[in-house]
């Protein structure tokens, strides 16, 4: 509180300035009667005064007008508000799907596909994106066709939301998948990804009458829709008069669904396609379904698949690794060429470290494929290797110069992803003398490297097709997120 002396100070400098402006022939107008607790709210420069200023006119009861504090910026009013969705670590979404296939050629009659399946998108710890905070997406469970014609799963690296946008990401830039502002917005969304100079209009619709209402799990109701189309015939009608120019036609159609306070709920892609010339006729249609099952922000409490950080090696606690390597993808072709086993090399030359990769299980039957990572690849027949098998099998084994000097150190039963184009997480982790095996999140082995030659400083490999009885028929070994670290 300022000090009786310091408030005479201040009002003798504004009866100075109040005179000041009557001298320059301003007129004061009259204050009004202030009964105001002084010392408390009174005027400003005033407070500790116990006598109430003179207030009959006078040229000291003019006050200096005060300047109202700026009013805030007030904020958007958002059209769908629930779509800026609260996202953290663990949230997930169960999507189910259905896909089928016809091709029709003359001569040949017709042939039908079907398909379908689950998988689960599921959060991971957040990191920063262009300043926002994103989300890294884990998908599990089967989400592409056995005959690998599509994948139903969002091929998105990264989720989050900013003031009123739902974001998507490759890991470098930021794409809007739901505007809730106006429901408007020029990109793309969840399930596919729309080109960049479309505008994208949701609009309100019902789930009910689709399809996919009737799977179990889904829940009717309200919800949003975003559609797109295009197409193109074989004829038009120009000048009155019907010419057909072309000799094939298409048609495509595509709505995604979201639902306020869940976010992405559905999607279905149809496309069909004809051609006709030279007395020759074929088509083809397909149709694509994908429907909410289940969700962490539906209440579902369905514990999500614990993958997306690493899980810390028992045996190398004490080291502080760097990426040395990747992440990259990659496939590997089942093709037997001089009886090599198809392998991807990264060039990376070391003997204590640890290797992270998925793959996902190539088409062949009977589950008859293996694929697995070897390390400290010194020689041509100097290495160690880990790998599993389409019939849920997996082997440690060593090599110290040639085939002769393998030794198999452990093996054993382990729980894989066994259908075609499921996928299978492989994290092995090398000290010098010993190490650890994962598969999906779960220790499967501690590894004895002590038992062959092969200790020196070698390279780090993934391969494919490891065993004789694999099939080998041109399909592909697809393999991604490879990652290298090392001390």
């Amino acid at each position: 509180m300022k000090s009786r002396s310091t408030s005479l100070l201040l009002l003798l400098l504004l009866m100075t300035t109040a005179v000041a402006f009557s001298a320059c022939g301003d007129s004061v107008p009259e204050a009004q009667s202030d009964s105001r607790t002084p010392g408390t709210s009174g005027t400003p420069g005033i407070t500790g005064s116990s006598t109430p200023p003179d207030t009959t006119g006078s040229a000291s009861s003019v006050r200096p007008a005060v300047s109202p504090p700026p009013s805030p910026t007030p904020k958007p009013v958002l059209k769908h508000p629930d779509m800026v969705l609260d996202l953290k670590p663990g949230d997930f979404w169960d999507f189910r799907w259905e896909f089928s296939d016809q091709s029709c050629s003359q001569g040949r009659g017709c042939s039908t596909g079907t398909d379908e399946g689950t998988f689960r998108v599921t959060l991971g710890a957040s990191r920063t994106i262009s300043e926002t905070e994103m989300f890294p997406v884990s998908v599990t469970g089967k989400h592409l066709a056995d005959d690998g014609a599509v994948d139903l799963a969002p091929d998105w690296n990264f989720i989050g939301v900013d003031d009123t946008r739902l974001l998507a990401s490759d890991g470098f830039s930021l794409t809007t998948i739901f505007d809730a502002l106006d429901g408007e917005w020029t990109g793309s969304g969840f399930f596919s990804r729309f080109g960049d100079r479309e505008t994208h209009v949701a609009r309100p619709t019902s789930i009910g009458t689709q399809s996919f209402a009737e799977w179990g799990g889904v829940r009717s109701g309200p919800a949003i829709s975003v559609v797109r189309s295009d197409s193109e015939s074989m004829c038009e009608v120009i000048e009155g008069r019907r010419i057909c120019p072309r000799d094939q036609a298409f048609s495509v159609a595509e709505t995604q669904y979201y639902r306020e306070g869940v976010g992405p709920f559905g999607y279905n892609h149809r496309f069909s396609a004809s051609f006709s010339g030279g007395g020759f006729f074929s088509s083809n249609a397909s149709e694509e379904t994908v429907a909410l099952v289940a969700s962490s922000f539906l209440g579902d409490v369905i514990e999500p698949t614990p993958i997306p950080v690493p899980p810390s090696p028992t045996p190398l606690p004490e080291l502080e690794l760097d990426v040395v390597f990747g992440p990259e993808d990659g496939a590997l072709l089942l093709i037997n060429i001089d009886d090599q086993i198809p392998d991807f090399e990264t060039g990376v030359d070391l003997v204590i470290g640890v290797v992270d990769v998925t793959f996902v299980n190539p088409e062949v039957g009977g589950g008859a494929w293996s694929y697995g990572i070897t390390f400290r690849h010194s020689g041509e027949e100097t290495f160690h290797a880990v790998y599993v098998t389409g019939n849920g099998q997996w082997e440690h084994f060593a090599r110290g110069g040639s085939a002769a000097s393998q030794v198999s150190p452990g093996s054993g039963r382990v729980t894989l992803n066994t259908g075609v184009g499921e996928e299978n997480r492989l994290f092995v982790a090398f000290s010098l003398d010993e190490g650890a095996f994962f598969v999906n999140g779960v220790q499967v082995a501690e590894l004895d490297l002590s038992t062959s030659n092969a200790r020196a400083s070698g390279d780090v490999r993934v391969m494919a097709g490891i065993l004789n009885t694999d099939t080998y028929n041109g399909a592909v070994s697809e393999f991604f997120d490879l990652t290298v670290l090392a001390p």
